[in-house]
């Protein structure tokens, strides 16, 4: 009798991670970093997966480069995962610069610069984002650091972004 039972668990487990991974595979790439994020250790574990193995869809990537989809991989937590996260979806197709269409159209570096990211700022410079590009209303990322430290002067993390960015743009000669 236990030996039965333990084969109907068995299936029964496989049977619902079977249906847990077609449901995560059926996600968008936005909901599968969230989970990354948010859920439990394995559900996270196969988010990731899905993401590491599926391609975007012409539209998930379409909608990705109307919304400044590089944001999405460099807000993870783990720094080296979200490395790993935006060179995959780099690879991908996202681009590192798509403006978000609905945000001022704000690149993923001008996110970082106004929230004060400076690991996310290092990033995204180090995998190849402009410094120079200029939102809905002219600014540059630098321009939104330097805004965004005027608000907060004590605030080291905004100091530490708008260096890298001074940074990068010297090296630029922009």
């Amino acid at each position: 009798m236990a030996y039965w039972f333990s084969i109907f668990a068995v299936i029964a487990v496989l049977t619902f991670y079977a249906a847990y991974l077609y449901s995560t595979a059926r996600s968008s790439p936005s909901h599968l970093i969230s989970c990354m994020e948010v859920n439990v250790r394995w559900s996270a574990w196969t988010c990731e997966q899905v993401l590491r193995h599926a391609s975007f869809s012409k539209g998930e990537l379409n909608e990705l480069n109307r919304s400044a989809g590089a944001r999405l991989p460099v807000s993870i937590a783990d720094a080296q995962k979200a490395e790993e996260m935006l060179v995959l979806f780099l690879a991908k197709g996202v681009d590192i610069n798509a403006p978000d269409e609905r945000l001022k159209r704000w690149t993923a570096l001008h996110a970082a610069a106004i929230s004060g990211e400076p690991g996310e700022t290092a990033l995204l410079l180090k995998l190849g984002a402009k410094i120079d590009i200029r939102d809905a209303d002219g600014k540059t990322p630098l321009d939104l650091a330097r805004l965004a430290q005027e608000k907060q002067p004590d605030n080291s993390r905004a100091a530490e972004t708008t260096r890298l960015l001074e940074k990068a743009q010297f090296k630029s000669g922009s």
